[in-house]
């Protein structure tokens, strides 16, 4: 089936461009091919999933990933090598995955936050879904170190979970690159980042999905600004335990963030801040959410270790109901972290 644009570059740029006919000229192209890739991998794995709404969400996945890309980078790319190249991506998907655990609970394949002289990280992501020997997740999370010695953290969610968000989230690296990209200059205020993320993700998810983020700028002098993009809740510790903070913003795709919207905070030395997706704070409420949090530290403790501690308890008596992703930010050193659970297969 011949694609009515002349050359993969072109079909980029129109994507770009948001043509309507640049998707419908790169669904024609791939989406055949990768309903194939998911019927064999629903088959494969006896899965009870409508394989067509995989394959929906895996070209979206696909076109989020091109309009974040400069279209010059497709020049003198054969039609075969860009249908290749896209079926090679996805296939991987279910083999190498990106942002998903193994079934014995071992550290997933998500990225380590960058070092920093002013902030100590902690990360755990369980997530949610498994499929053969992997469990998938929508979750991600990503840092930069700015050479003014700032500390960008970036806790993002596609709304739903499994694999179906899993397909989705696998584009935001590059959503990610291309937002400093926009910004060769002076850095941007946290807003003026996710706006442009929301920019890109505008049209390109699928109808009723959206990205849930919680973007932090840390300062070397301890000065935080955060911004949410839906339901936000931090858990900041200082030296009078750790108070709950939530935020309420626009999820991206739907409406951009404002500078407004911006909440700030100072981290003393020794503070904490902890930011969580929803699937762990729907996992403490059963425990008794931030109260319990408070009841369980002790002065001069980990308010992640407690978390940890906390969805231990939670799970050894329910089933987890999401993917959860913590990242804990401590000024100036912090306690070793704490060996997570392991789960079953």
């Amino acid at each position: 089936m011949e694609p009515s644009y002349r050359n993969p570059q072109d079909l980029a740029e129109g994507l770009h461009d948001r043509h309507p006919a640049a998707r419908k000229a790169l669904w024609k192209l791939l989406r055949e091919p990768v309903a194939r890739l998911m019927r064999d991998l629903v088959a494969r794995n006896k899965l009870d999933h409508d394989p067509d709404i995989f394959a929906v969400h895996a070209l979206h996945a696909i076109e989020t990933s091109l309009r974040s890309r400069a279209a010059g980078s497709l020049a003198g790319v054969t039609w075969e090598a860009f249908r290749a190249a896209q079926l090679v991506q996805v296939a991987r998907s279910s083999v190498l995955p990106h942002g998903a655990g193994r079934a014995d609970g071992a550290s997933p394949s998500l990225p380590a936050l960058p070092e920093s002289p002013g902030y100590q990280s902690q990360t755990f992501f369980r997530p949610y879904s498994k499929i053969g020997g992997q469990f998938f997740g929508g979750d991600w999370y990503v840092g930069r170190r700015l050479p003014d010695g700032s500390l960008w953290v970036l806790l993002a969610d596609v709304t739903g979970h499994g694999y179906f968000a899993y397909l989705l989230a696998s584009a935001l690296p590059s959503v990610w690159q291309h937002c400093w990209a926009a910004h060769p200059g002076a850095p941007p205020q946290p807003a003026e980042l996710l706006a442009v993320m929301h920019e890109l993700l505008t049209d390109s998810l699928p109808d009723g999905i959206y990205l849930e983020a919680t973007l932090v700028r840390l300062a070397p002098g301890g000065e935080v600004t955060v911004v949410a993009a839906g339901g936000t809740r931090l858990l900041h510790r200082s030296d009078d335990g750790p108070e709950l903070v939530k935020l309420r913003g626009a999820w991206l795709g739907l409406r951009a963030p404002t500078a407004g919207e911006q909440y700030t905070l100072r981290m003393g030395d020794g503070d904490e801040l902890v930011l969580a997706t929803d699937g762990v704070f729907d996992q403490l409420d059963g425990e008794g959410g931030h109260d319990a949090v408070r009841a369980e530290w002790r002065e001069g403790g980990s308010v992640f270790d407690v978390v940890c501690v906390l969805l231990e308890r939670s799970l050894a008596r329910s089933a987890q109901m999401d993917d959860i992703t913590l990242v804990t930010l401590e000024r100036q050193g912090g306690p070793a972290i704490l060996k997570f659970p392991g789960r079953e297969g």
